[in-house]
């Protein structure tokens, strides 16, 4: 009925440790989405200059 965990009283100072634990997660979450974003578009123009290095070489070699 009664749970053993010890009463815990949120002060200013728990308060302010939250909030900035909650701003430093959004901080988190928001730097890993750039660079997921930088990630895939880095991968998308080594794709494209893959292709075209190896398919388009005769169109490049005879420029």
């Amino acid at each position: 009925m009664f749970s053993n965990r010890p009463i815990k009283f949120i002060g200013r100072k728990e308060a302010q440790e939250q909030e900035r634990n909650q701003l430093d997660n959004v901080v988190a979450r928001r730097f890993y989405i750039i660079i997921g974003v930088v990630i895939v578009i880095a991968s998308i123009f080594a794709l494209r200059l893959f292709y075209m290095q190896v398919n388009k070489s005769d169109f490049i070699q005879q420029s």
